[in-house]
């Protein structure tokens, strides 16, 4: 394990790869979700607050879990399509605010991740159809 100065990144990393290891299907994609969501409020919360390592850093990490989930999409499932439009966008905003910080338009690819989550929740704990 490389070596982490910070004592709060470090017990988060644990966390993280101890989440990976006991997850499946959809508790590992809602993984991905609440990784990329916290990263993105950490960037709005460290450039609010001028540190820019921080908020370097954290735009990396929302955008390795929007990548992740990206990946992960089944591209014949007829959610496939919207879904992949949807990760593409967020994707796309940071790597944007990776050069040209903007606040609003991460806090709406905050949303939109919260709402997929929210409704891939709903259908997780619906009983499978007979």
């Amino acid at each position: 394990m490389l070596s982490c100065r910070d004592p709060a990144e470090a017990y988060r990393r644990v966390a993280v790869d101890a989440c990976i290891q006991g997850s499946r299907g959809h508790a590992l994609t809602a993984l991905c979700f609440l990784e990329a969501t916290a990263a993105l409020r950490r960037a709005i919360y460290a450039d609010r607050n001028g540190h820019l390592l921080l908020r370097g850093r954290a735009l990396v990490r929302a955008r390795s879990a929007v990548q992740a989930l990206r990946a992960g999409v089944e591209r014949t499932h007829p959610l496939g399509p919207a879904l992949l439009t949807v990760y593409g966008s967020c994707d796309a905003v940071i790597a944007r605010c990776m050069t040209r910080f903007d606040a609003d338009a991460l806090a709406l690819a905050i949303t939109d991740l919260d709402e997929i989550l929210a409704a891939l929740d709903v259908a997780a704990r619906k009983p499978p159809a007979q």
